[in-house]
């Protein structure tokens, strides 16, 4: 099996980084979850310690919003079995297949639920066209595109503040095709906020340009930015960009010059995010463009959340037509004020709510502007999706897991692998999942839907289906569908852990061609 090099190093870079900057916390951090919820089923009772994290996160200094944490189920939140919640938005989930019927059968959610049986779905993208040519979506790119794009490293003259940790030069891999459509992929790797841990990635390929490659495949599984016409048919044949990451400051940073407080290291990942934009523009006519997806994964899912906004307002303002949507992959994070302290814990970065205020700071952060301006004083929350999310003005969806695979070691502390055999080991996971599915359902609205299948893994969802629809369909659907009806909850609710059935194949991937330290 063929395994693309930039897919394997941003995966390693994401390994490498994250367990460079690690650092356990204080004891009085943590809390022993209940042993007692082992026995639960799963979806019973209230989720205390994620609600506390939300409650302690929203109030302060006199300002607070409505916490956005559902019923446990998160699939019919008002009860009254319809197949909405008390937002209205549509709720689909592996426990009934056929879904639920508004009546309406041109509605998103109506499309969705025929897509597994009706042979025909997406017809309109697998068809020859009515223009004689008798060729699919992209075909005119089929026969000669090459899928192996170009580094292009941005001018520090027009650039100054677009600089990777060592001060070299951000830059991103091109890969040319229908320039009436952009997919722009942040890559991910981990981040990093202590002097040592910093120094340390300034002299590896998460923290400089210079050890760039000067190709990179794109017909790589494992994003939106994959040229294979079967596993990614809607986008295929799009320009297609990579943006390297190489400022360990989730794309959040805004240094503009070095201090002895940033150890003497550039942290400005939202100075390279403006940059490549304002390239593309200039150079590769994106403001042209009938469609752009703003995508990225783990780092680069939380840093196109964070720029995505500003993406569509800047091409707006500069006159284009452009319809831009966000699809990160694991960028949905949320506080950890209560990590895994039981038996065979291990050392993990926090992601509190003191923690989160200490890194915003050492990379002078750049925050949804939007989010901030409701978090006033506590800006930082906006680093987190499900704070951010119901202040977006761009059309998102999200692509996460139920349990992910590098987030809970890495940033809560949990040992190993499903199946868990200590019980607190395996309540907290099922804890920690449920308030996944609590916290992504509370952000579903419309222009914002999900895909949250209950799966061990972190960035990669290829094969996994959540009613009987692969992410990549699912999000051709949402492309095609109005704001008003982009706002679809994908979501399983089968019982344990990992216990979607397309997850093992997943799980293997991971762990054995990724070689996941754990």
């Amino acid at each position: 099996m063929r395994i693309n090099t930039g897919v394997a190093l941003a995966v390693f870079g994401f390994v490498l980084g994250a367990t460079l900057c690690i650092a356990r916390q204080d004891d009085e951090q943590a809390s022993q979850v209940d042993a007692e919820a082992d026995g639960r089923p799963d979806g019973d009772g209230e989720d205390a310690d994620f609600e506390a994290d939300i409650e302690e996160a929203e109030h302060g200094d006199g300002h607070s919003r409505r916490s956005p944490t559902d019923d446990t189920d998160g699939s019919d939140q008002d009860g009254d079995d319809d197949g909405h919640d008390d937002d209205g938005h549509d709720v689909l989930d592996d426990t009934d297949s056929n879904g639920s019927d508004d009546g309406d059968d041109d509605s998103y959610a109506t499309r969705l639920r025929n897509a597994g049986s009706d042979p025909d779905h997406h017809d309109h993208l697998k068809k020859p066209r009515n223009d004689g040519s008798d060729r699919d979506h992209h075909d005119h790119l089929k026969e000669r595109r090459n899928t192996m794009g170009s580094l292009v490293k941005l001018d520090m003259h027009k650039h100054p503040y677009a600089k990777c940790l060592d001060g070299s030069p951000g830059g991103y891999f091109l890969l040319h095709g229908d320039p009436s459509e952009f997919v722009i992929h942040l890559a991910g790797g981990g981040e990093c906020v202590t002097k040592f841990h910093c120094l340390a990635r300034a002299g590896s390929a998460l923290g400089t340009s210079t050890m760039m490659p000067p190709k990179l495949d794109f017909d790589a599984p494992g994003s939106l930015t994959d040229t294979d016409e079967k596993r990614n048919k809607r986008l295929a044949g799009a320009t297609m960009v990579r943006v390297h990451y190489c400022t360990g400051d989730l794309y959040s940073g805004g240094i503009t010059k070095p201090s002895d407080d940033t150890f003497g290291l550039w942290f400005s990942g939202y100075g390279i995010v403006k940059a490549v934009l304002e390239d593309l523009m200039e150079k590769h006519h994106i403001g042209k463009a009938k469609l752009v997806v703003w995508s990225g994964d783990s780092a680069g899912g939380i840093g196109s959340v964070l720029s995505l906004d500003h993406v569509s307002d800047t091409l707006k303002a500069a006159g284009s037509k452009a319809e831009v949507v966000g699809a990160p992959l694991a960028g949905f994070y949320f506080l950890n004020s209560h990590p895994y302290d039981g038996f065979g814990a291990v050392p993990y970065m926090g992601f509190d709510n003191a923690s989160i205020k200490l890194y915003t700071e050492l990379w002078n952060s750049t925050l949804p502007e939007h989010c901030t301006k409701e978090y006033i004083g506590r800006e930082w929350l906006c680093l987190f999706s499900n704070f951010s999310a119901p202040t977006l003005k761009t059309d998102i969806m999200f692509f996460t897991a139920q349990t992910d695979m590098f987030v809970l070691p890495l940033h809560n502390g949990v040992p190993g692998s499903p199946p868990f055999n200590f019980l607190a080991m395996d309540s907290f996971v099922r804890d920690w999942a449920r308030g996944m599915r609590n916290l992504i359902s509370s952000v579903v609205r419309p222009g914002v839907s999900a895909f949250n299948p209950a799966c061990w893994t972190h960035t990669y969802f290829e094969g996994v289906h959540v009613h009987d629809l692969k992410y990549q369909d699912a999000f051709a659907q949402f492309l095609e569908s109005p704001h008003e009806r982009r706002n679809v909850l994908l979501q399983d609710h089968c019982k344990g852990v990992s216990c979607n059935d397309d997850c093992a194949a997943v799980l293997w991937w991971s762990e054995h061609l990724f070689k996941a330290p754990f």
